[in-house]
């Protein structure tokens, strides 16, 4: 991503800006190059100035979109800044990743709390059949998983693997995590119980047992 676009728009700082994309507008492939690394830099004055300019908010450099490199790096405002300008916030990108993802992969809370409470959809998968609740388990954010938990998160998922939540969880060594994951499961398991139970008991008679 170190293109001349890039060069010259730190050269021309203290120019004229507003000249200056205006003259870029039509270089899309550099265009979108910067974008990425001024997502990644948090660089919040560019991020704006470029969303001017017209951004697709799906071009990414190997699986890593502008809104999953600012989730990385924790830049919350220029994750904010490119959801009011449209942003998909549950967009996956080739590698199947979403924004949600990649900020539990990298312990951003703040990050995880705000898409979470956008709407963000807490089970989507990832190429590897990965979920953002076994992102958290597996990196070890005890706070991330307690809150996906809470909200729901599909606990019974596996991965390509054939691991659930619970299995990556002691295996990566966290076991706070893993309890967690145990005691959700036990609820879910629960609740599944009750419904199933609920619905028998709801189940229209079978009428040919029925007397005229």
């Amino acid at each position: 991503m170190d293109s001349w676009l890039i060069k010259s728009i730190k050269e021309n700082e203290e120019k004229n800006i507003d000249s200056f994309f205006q003259e870029v507008k039509k270089i899309q492939h550099d265009k979108q190059d910067a974008f990425l690394l001024f997502a990644q830099e948090g660089n919040l004055k560019y991020i704006q100035k470029f969303l001017t300019l017209g951004i697709d908010f799906a071009y990414e450099d190997d699986g890593w979109t502008a809104l999953g490199i600012a989730a990385a790096n924790g830049h919350l405002d220029v994750m904010k800044e490119m959801a009011s300008a449209g942003a998909d916030l549950n967009h996956q990108s080739s590698r199947g990743w979403t924004a949600l993802m990649i900020a539990c992969c990298n312990k951003k809370e703040d990050i995880v709390n705000w898409l979470i409470e956008q709407g963000a959809q807490l089970d989507l998968c990832d190429l590897n059949q990965k979920t953002a609740l076994m992102c958290a388990a597996h990196f070890g954010s005890l706070k991330i998983a307690s809150r996906l938990i809470e909200e729901g998160a599909d606990l019974f998922k596996k991965d390509k693997l054939q691991r659930d939540a619970y299995t990556i969880a002691m295996q990566a060594g966290h076991s706070e995590i893993a309890q967690l994951v145990k005691e959700g499961l036990k609820k879910q398991m629960k609740g599944l119980k009750t419904l199933v139970s609920s619905k028998q008991k709801t189940f229209p008679q079978d009428i040919s047992k029925q007397k005229d």
